[in-house]
Formats: structure tokens, C-alpha cells, sequence
């Protein structure tokens, strides 16, 4: 009798193990539910331009077909902008930080400023991240030396107020002028560092009549940007290689070169990607193509999350490069 009494108290240890191995596992929280419930508030504004895509012809902005403006819509309804996850970047601004903007008519172009739409970006993101903005920006065709001698950047640099600057040289000077140049990005960021603030590049783009992708042009004006990036250790918005992705591999319907129309501004899908690809860069989040309230941005949510996810590829590089 000993051995069964033996067998049988194994066999309830055995059973008893078990259930405490099956216990029921916590329900977790839909995620998609989750996300629709954060983004009530942005829903009419996003039907309503939803149903302008379906009707609107903007000259030189691809529209998308109504079944695509469908498709785009669904994913918004299941997940409403919620900003992602913040990476470790040393140069990362914080909420409330202060960017000075300075360049030419790239940051603006038919009304459409880069620093407003960076800063509409961190107003719509969830949790909102709020940036202040200032600017000095002229178009033409001024070298960067000429905006570092001017009373505007002057005084942004003495108040010592901004706390990162942002800096774009002319279209064509990191290639014809490589060494005036990286003389002016020294120089701006000598005074810049001396009062505490950071600094970081907007790197533009190449244009269609330079031959198509990855032409000689540009792969002087990338490394260039690079180049002074890496000598002074700091970062580079890699916008002109987002750019040259999108020639690649285009929006549904749209030609290459549908960022800039094919001409040498942006319009916008154009400044839509500099907006994301400047917001992600000096956040580390992924926008994930979020609607935001800026003056002329008439683009469809469905070329919205194009333009976010193909300039968030590029930054995360540099992100996690870091």
C-alpha cells in the first residue's frame, strides 16, 4: 500500500503544479481601440480632408484615388497620431526648447514655413510636444556667410535665448563652394556653442535636370553636409536624401520628382517631408505621418503618412547612429 500512497501524492503534486503554470494571463488592452479613443478630437478635420482629396485637383500635387483616400483613412481611424518612442540622441531638444531657423526660401516657399509646420507637427503629435520657433530666413541667392553677417542672426546668436539653431546653405554652395561653405558652418557654430546653444543642418536636395537619382551632384551636396557634420559632431537632417528615395521609389501615380514639382522649390509633399524629417530629427519621434493644422498644407493624409514614413526611414538612421 506504501508505493500507491507514494504514486498518488506525486500525482497530485503534478496537477497542482500545473495549474499554477496555467494561470490565466492579464487581458491586455486593444492597442488600435486605445489609439481611436485619443483621436476624437482631430476626426472632423480629418473627414473633411479626406473628402476634399476626392474632389480637389491642386496643380502639381498627385491626388489620390478614392479608394486609396479610403484605405489611407482606415489606418488613421486606427491609429490616431501617437507619437513614437523618443530616442537617446545627444542633441534631442525637450518641450519648450527654442529653434532658430536660418536660410533661404527652401524654409519658405508659397507660404509654406518650415518652423511653423515643425512646430503645428509637435501641437498634433500625442502627447503634444511643444517647440518655439524663430526665423531668419531670406530667399535668393546668399552664401550662409552672408546670413551669419547680418543683424538678425547676430542678435538671435548674442541673446543666447535659442537654444538650437538650424542652419541651410544656398542649394548649390556645399558643391560649387564647399570650402566657403564649411567656413560659414564653423563660424555659426563657434558663436552659437560660445553661447550655450546647439546647431544642426538641413541638408536640400538635387534636381531633375542634374540626370536622375544619386547623381554626381548630389553625391557631392550629401557628403558634403555630412562631411562638416561629422568634422564638428553635429547632426544633419538628411533631407536631401529623402529626396533622392522618393525619386526611387515615387507616391502611387505621382512623377519622381513630385517633392519639388520638377523645378527647384518645394511644394507640398516637399515641405511636408522637410517638416517631418526636421520634427523627427530634433525629437527622435516618429510622427507617423499625423494631420497638423499649418497655413497651405493641402496635402491628403494618405500622401501625409508617405511623406513621414520615408523621411522617418532616414532620420532613425542618424538616430540610432548616435
Amino acid at each position: 500500500m506504501a508505493w500507491r500512497q507514494w504514486a498518488l501524492v506525486a500525482l497530485f503534486a503534478v496537477v497542482a503544479c500545473g495549474d499554477d503554470d496555467g494561470a490565466e494571463a492579464p487581458v491586455e488592452r486593444d492597442a488600435a481601440v486605445e489609439l481611436a479613443t485619443d483621436g476624437k478630437d482631430a476626426s472632423a478635420k480629418r473627414d473633411a480632408r479626406v473628402a476634399d482629396a476626392r474632389v480637389a485637383s491642386d496643380a502639381g500635387v498627385p491626388q489620390a484615388s478614392d479608394a486609396r483616400v479610403a484605405d489611407a483613412q482606415a489606418v488613421v481611424d486606427a491609429r490616431v497620431p501617437d507619437a513614437g518612442t523618443a530616442t537617446k540622441a545627444s542633441w534631442l531638444i525637450q518641450p519648450g526648447d527654442k529653434v532658430f531657423f536660418v536660410g533661404n526660401s527652401f524654409f519658405n516657399w508659397q507660404d509654406r514655413v518650415l518652423s511653423e509646420w515643425v512646430k503645428a507637427i509637435g501641437q498634433s503629435v500625442s502627447p503634444k510636444f511643444a517647440i518655439e520657433t524663430g526665423d531668419h530666413n531670406q530667399p535668393g541667392d546668399m552664401p550662409l556667410s552672408w546670413f551669419f553677417e547680418q543683424q538678425k542672426s547676430k542678435d538671435a546668436i548674442a541673446s543666447g535665448q535659442w537654444d538650437l539653431f538650424i542652419l541651410q546653405g544656398h542649394e548649390l554652395e556645399p558643391v560649387d563652394h564647399k570650402e566657403d561653405f564649411f567656413d560659414a558652418v564653423r563660424a555659426y557654430h563657434k558663436a552659437i556653442t560660445a553661447k550655450g546653444g546647439k546647431v544642426m543642418l538641413f541638408m536640400t536636395w538635387d534636381f531633375e535636370w542634374n540626370g536622375g537619382p544619386d547623381s554626381e551632384f548630389y553625391e557631392k551636396l550629401s557628403t558634403a553636409y555630412d562631411e562638416i557634420g561629422e568634422e564638428l559632431d553635429i547632426p544633419v537632417i538628411p533631407v536631401g536624401v529623402i529626396y533622392n528615395d522618393t525619386v526611387k521609389a515615387p507616391f502611387p501615380g505621382a512623377d519622381p520628382w513630385f517633392l519639388n514639382g520638377g523645378d527647384l522649390h518645394e511644394v507640398a509633399p516637399g515641405a511636408a517631408v522637410n517638416a517631418y524629417a526636421t520634427f523627427s530629427m530634433l525629437t527622435g519621434i516618429d510622427a507617423m505621418g499625423v494631420d497638423f493644422e499649418a497655413r497651405n498644407n493641402d496635402n491628403t493624409p494618405e500622401m501625409l503618412r508617405y511623406c513621414s514614413d520615408k523621411s522617418w526611414v532616414r532620420v532613425s538612421e542618424r538616430l540610432n547612429a548616435n
